[in-house]
């Protein structure tokens, strides 16, 4: 079990002292955003679960349109066609064209039928009233839902892990910059004071040259950390949703919350990831019983309503012209019996996607297992390296004030409170790598337990 005492202890005494220095640094009042604000904002504007938005609807779409293909097709249709050469040629048996000819043929008869210009109109009515995949639909809609709803949690945690990265991340380096800059107003005011005495001939023009290159560096590294610094916020800022224009200062959160998740075994249930996969391997069932209820009969009602209309000419809009109407109603059983190897091979491959599924849950199971062992792994481990900083960021800062003192006594040279100062800022800076370390530890082990959304506490 993680030590609580321990890390609210480092989180008030270390980072109060380390932060901020002796002296705090006033910054503009600007809005600034917690973790949670940050995270919450992300969560209302984040593109990427706009995206997931968008996916949702095609595939709610898909489901209806699998839904309501049963109902009953209505199509109007307008056909014409013209008779450029002779017309169709009818052929009657012997008896008919006896008849027909008034007695003159003895044999098959051929006779001519129709006229020039021909058009139909009219409906065509199609119902099913009976398909084995009328019944998979309303399965399905129910296995959607449930899959749409781990994708959008799946989509929320991403965005949540993501946007609490870059937010650490960039609130370690605001406050290393803030470091750089409390040097800079030390050394600027050592600057002056080394000055008068060059000037009086009570100090050397070697230790003002030497706090020249010393500010000099400061600043070179400041300006290189304010660059990385808005490249971050240009990124948190694009994960979020937030437009360029907002200033984005961010707020370490409270110094006294214990924001450490309970040491919970997650391997007793299932992962998010795994629930997933087995919803895949649900829909791919669906897939598969689609493809099988291929098999069975399919039996539908059908009508058809035609108007037809034959003119030496084009005018069968004129007055007086007949109009001839066949219709009809009757019912169709299709029974499928051979339909080539198409439906083998999609059903082949159907099956093969439901091992692959299979296997990925095998897996699953096993990479969590080790996952959660690794994940509470550095997070102890990060924890401890974090301790020890703290403790030498806090031997450092007594070697600085000691030597501090000494140099104003005028008992060691301003090279040795240099060194001191460089010092303190190395441990302070070698802390907050350790604890964005850390921090990104405690991530990895929120989100192998499924408990990423507490950060919105």
């Amino acid at each position: 079990m993680i030590d609580y005492l321990l890390y609210k202890r480092i989180y008030k005494y270390g980072i109060l002292l380390l932060f901020f220095g002796i002296h705090s640094i006033t910054l503009a009042q600007e809005k600034k955003y917690t973790l949670a604000e940050c995270l919450v904002y992300a969560l209302q504007n984040s593109p990427a679960l706009m995206v997931n938005t968008y996916d949702q609807k095609a595939r709610s779409i898909e489901a209806d349109r699998n839904k309501y293909k049963f109902l009953p097709e209505i199509d109007a249709y307008v056909r014409y066609h013209n008779y450029f050469s002779d017309m169709p040629t009818y052929i009657f048996p012997p008896a008919e064209g006896q008849v027909l000819s008034g007695g003159t043929v003895d044999g098959y008869y051929p006779v001519q039928l129709g006229l020039p210009n021909n058009l139909n109109t009219g409906f065509n009515i199609t119902e099913v009233l009976f398909d084995r995949e009328f019944f998979i639909p309303r399965s399905a809609v129910a296995v959607l839902d449930e899959y749409d709803a781990l994708k959008l949690q799946e989509a929320r945690e991403k965005v949540l892990y993501q946007v609490a990265i870059q937010y650490y991340q960039l609130a370690a380096n605001q406050e290393k910059s803030k470091i750089i800059e409390y040097n800079l107003l030390r050394i600027e005011k050592l600057k002056s004071a080394i000055k008068l005495l060059v000037d009086e001939g009570f100090a050397k023009k070697t230790d003002y040259k030497r706090l020249l290159v010393k500010h000099s560096n400061l600043e070179a590294g400041k300006m290189q950390l304010a660059a990385g610094i808005k490249k971050q916020e240009d990124y948190i800022k694009l994960s979020m949703g937030m437009p360029d224009t907002v200033s984005l200062n961010l707020e370490y959160y409270d110094l006294d919350k214990e924001s450490l998740v309970n040491d919970v075994d997650p391997v007793k249930g299932k992962s998010l990831q795994a629930k997933i996969l087995e919803q895949e391997k649900d829909l791919l069932d669906l897939q598969r019983s689609r493809i099988k209820s291929e098999n069975f009969p399919r039996l539908e009602a059908f009508a058809n309503i035609n108007f037809q209309a034959q003119r030496e000419s084009f005018d069968f809009f004129s007055s007086g012209k007949d109009w001839y109407n066949i219709s009809f109603w009757g019912v169709r059983l299709n029974i499928p019996i051979l339909k080539g190897l198409d439906k083998k091979h999609r059903l082949a491959k159907s099956e093969l996607s439901i091992s692959k599924l299979e296997f990925g849950l095998q897996q699953n199971i096993s990479r969590q297992k080790i996952e959660y062992i690794n994940a509470k792994r550095d997070l102890q481990s990060s924890l401890m390296a974090l301790e020890d900083r703290d403790i030498n960021a806090g031997f450092a800062l007594e070697l600085f004030e000691e030597a501090d003192l000494k140099y104003r006594e005028g008992t060691i040279l301003l090279s040795e409170l240099l060194d001191a100062e460089a010092t303190l800022r190395e441990a302070r800076m070698l802390y907050l790598t350790g604890l964005y370390a850390y921090e990104i530890a405690k991530l990895n082990f929120m989100k192998i337990n499924g408990t990423l959304e507490r950060l919105l506490e």
